[in-house]
């Protein structure tokens, strides 16, 4: 199985994910990020998912808020990277946000930046 939900939208689009329960049925990731200009995450439970609860993979700057949401028993909670330009960067910030039960919390991988 894919993802379950998976964000490709234009470097000025702003969208949001609020109040929704995502529970791997066999998935791989529950929230896949590839490209955006603002990505917020509110009050959204993640579990169960064999890879990222959230993973942003992108090559331009996108900008990631993550708030008053759960991650559970994923492989990793959050993760993510930006392989554009040098200038390029993908800024992650998280306000009470939890991560339990998965291999790591927060990976925070090339060109990125998390508060």
């Amino acid at each position: 199985m894919g993802d379950a939900i998976t964000v490709t939208a234009g470097a000025s689009d702003r969208i949001l994910i609020a109040g929704l329960y995502l529970q791997a049925q066999g998935g791989n990731i529950g929230i896949h990020v590839n490209s955006a200009g603002v990505v917020n995450i509110q009050r959204t439970k993640v579990s169960s998912f064999a890879g990222s609860g959230v993973y942003a993979s992108v090559s331009a700057p996108v900008k990631l808020l993550i708030e008053d949401s759960t991650f559970l028993g994923n492989a990793d909670g959050i993760s993510a990277e930006c392989f554009g330009a040098a200038a390029d960067r993908i800024s992650v910030t998280l306000n009470r946000v939890t991560v339990l039960y998965s291999g790591y919390g927060v990976s925070a991988g090339y060109n990125s930046r998390f508060s």
